[in-house]
């Protein structure tokens, strides 16, 4: 296990802190602002200059305690702490005081998907043993075939941890108000359900096998092919032949 240098960690949580409270929504830091204005006996403006943060020791030990969890259930995993905060505090659910908001996150999974949006290969890899591998009940409910199971759960890697380009990829938008997994069932299901419907259109455009049929599929209703067809048909099956062989 790591050394954990114990002051570091201190100073790296009053950082982490400061970061967080930046990355609040407007509204969430106006309200930290007026509650610390209150308790201080002071204007607005003087509490959201910089000791805003500080002027928070319960938000400070929630968010050291949040980030504990998070390193906790990953622990060969490893972020930048501030860089984590602010992920954070952009999740907070809006009409919530900021300690209840922070609660109610799934952080361990925010942190996992947080660093798997970095790019972090032992992250991903957890985040493919942990919440990829074990998709084929849930697969299966919507009626992907064994035979697809794998090609489904490579589509959900893809959305998930690739980004496209209209945007980063799919998990940054994980908002933590639920289980990371429940959130990867979702995508899951929604991705087999297309696979199926993608399934079902190639089968209804599929050319059919059968000589008349084939013939008919290619020579279309046109009268006069269709004369020419009947007078030459021995020639045209061979050509049909040739041309799919």
């Amino acid at each position: 296990m790591p050394i954990i240098d114990a002051e570091r960690v201190e100073v790296e949580v009053d950082a982490a802190l400061v970061a967080f409270v930046a990355a609040l929504p407007e509204a969430l830091r106006a309200a930290l602002a007026e509650g610390l204005a209150g308790a201080r006996g002071e204007g607005l403006a003087d509490a959201r200059g910089e000791g805003l943060a500080e002027g928070h020791p319960e938000l400070r030990t929630a968010l050291g305690a949040a980030l504990a969890v998070a390193e906790a259930a990953w622990p060969e995993v490893r972020v930048d702490r501030g860089g984590f905060a602010a992920a954070l505090a952009r999740r907070l659910p809006a009409g919530q005081p900021v300690l209840a908001g922070l609660a109610s996150l799934d952080v361990a999974g925010l942190y996992l998907a947080h660093a798997c949006v970095l790019g972090d290969a032992k992250a991903q890899a957890r985040f493919d043993a942990c919440c990829v591998a074990d998709l084929d009940a849930a697969l299966h409910t919507v009626g992907v075939p064994d035979g697809q199971i794998a090609e489904a759960k490579q589509r959900v890697r893809h959305k998930l941890l690739v980004a496209g380009a209209d945007g980063p990829p799919r998990l940054a938008s994980y908002a933590g108000r639920g289980d990371l997994r429940g959130f990867v069932r979702v995508v899951a299901v929604r991705e087999g359900v297309d696979l199926r419907r993608q399934g079902t259109r190639r089968a209804a455009h599929e050319v059919p096998t059968g000589d008349d049929e084939l013939e008919r599929a290619t020579v279309g209703e046109d009268p006069e092919l269709l004369m020419i067809k009947d007078g030459h048909r021995a020639a045209l099956r061979e050509a049909f032949a040739a041309a799919l062989a």
